[in-house]
C-alpha cells in the first residue's frame, strides 16, 4: 500500500513567523481534525466475529486502504449523513442502516470520537513544543537565520520573529517534507462578473482580499508590507504624532480603515501566538 506523505501547508508572503511554521508542520504530521463529514468520519475497520468468512483478527482496528475507501464511498450514498462526533443515538442510527444495507462491507467503520480528537490534541500540542525547541536549537547553532518585519537577523527566538520563505522550504527539504502555498493565488482562480462569483465590488477594499489578490490599477500588498506597516504605526504612536495612521497609509497607498484593521488583526494575532507560546513554555518545563 503506498504511503501518503503529509504536506505542510506554507501560510503566503515572504515572511513567515515562526510559531505559524511550527503550526503548519504540527498540522501536516499530527493533525487535530474536530468535526468530520463522510469518510473522514471513519479512522478504522473492525471484523466482527460474524463477519463472512470468518477471519483471523477479529475484533482488533484495521487501517483503510484505498480499495476500503471506495467501497465505503459507494455505500455512504445510500445511508443517513455521516457527521462525526456524534452521540450514541447517532450512531446507533447510522450502524442499523448500515448492518442492513444490502451488499455493504462486510467489516464495521468504526468512528471518530471526542476522545479520539482530546488524544490527537494533546498529541498534536507536543509536536508543536518539539519543533519550538528544534527551531532553537537550528538558530542557536546557525543554521537557521530568524529576521524581524524589516527582514533584519534578530538574537533570540521570540514573537515577532519571522522565517524567510527560502529558510522555511530549506528547512522543510533537510528533514523531507513536502510543501506547498496555504492558498493558492486568487488571481489564478478563473475571473467571473458575478459578484457572487467573489469578484470584488467597486467600493471593495482590496486590501481585504486574500494574499495575491489585486484590483486592476492597484498594487498587491504583501504580508511583509502589512507587516512593516503595523510597525511603522506602532512607532509613529509610541512617538505621538498626531494622525499617525493616516500618515501611514498615504506611504503605503491605502486608506486609514485598512491600518487600523491591519494593526488589530496583528493585535490579535499576538495575542493568539502569546499564549500559544506560554503554553509550549510550559510543556517544555514538564
Amino acid at each position: 500500500m503506498a504511503i501518503v506523505q503529509a504536506r505542510v501547508k506554507l501560510p503566503s508572503g515572504p515572511l513567515i513567523p515562526y510559531l505559524e511554521f511550527c503550526k503548519a508542520i504540527a498540522e501536516a504530521v499530527s493533525p487535530i481534525g474536530k468535526n468530520f463529514e463522510g469518510i473522514k468520519c471513519v479512522w478504522a475497520k473492525i471484523y466482527t466475529t460474524d463477519a463472512p468468512p470468518l477471519r483471523v483478527g477479529t475484533g482488533v482496528p484495521y487501517p483503510l486502504d484505498e480499495p476500503d475507501r471506495l467501497e465505503l464511498a459507494t455505500v455512504l450514498q445510500k445511508l443517513p449523513p455521516l457527521r462525526c462526533p456524534m452521540s450514541e443515538e447517532e450512531t446507533a442510527l447510522f450502524m442499523k442502516a448500515y448492518l442492513n444495507l444490502p451488499g455493504r462491507p462486510e467489516w464495521e467503520p468504526l468512528f471518530e470520537t471526542e476522545e479520539g480528537v482530546r488524544e490527537r490534541k494533546d498529541k498534536h500540542n507536543q509536536v508543536m513544543s518539539r519543533l519550538a525547541k528544534a527551531i532553537q536549537e537550528e538558530h542557536m547553532a546557525g543554521r537557521l537565520v530568524l529576521v524581524d518585519v524589516k527582514h533584519l537577523p534578530v538574537q533570540t527566538v521570540q514573537l515577532g520573529a519571522y522565517l524567510t520563505r527560502k529558510d522555511a522550504v530549506a528547512y522543510l527539504d533537510r528533514h523531507g517534507l513536502l510543501y506547498g502555498d496555504e492558498e493558492p493565488a486568487a488571481s489564478q482562480k478563473p475571473s467571473s462578473l458575478s459578484s457572487d462569483a467573489g469578484h470584488p465590488t467597486l467600493d471593495a477594499d482590496p486590501l481585504s482580499l486574500s494574499a495575491g489578490t489585486s484590483v486592476v490599477g492597484r498594487p498587491k500588498v504583501t504580508d511583509a508590507k502589512r507587516a512593516e506597516a503595523v510597525q511603522r504605526t506602532r512607532e509613529l504612536r509610541a512617538e505621538g504624532k498626531k494622525d499617525f495612521m493616516a500618515q501611514v497609509a498615504k506611504d503605503c497607498g491605502v486608506s486609514p480603515r485598512s491600518i487600523h484593521t491591519w494593526v488589530k488583526k496583528d493585535e490579535e494575532m499576538k495575542k493568539k501566538m502569546g499564549s500559544m507560546a506560554s503554553y509550549l513554555v510550559g510543556i517544555g518545563k514538564k
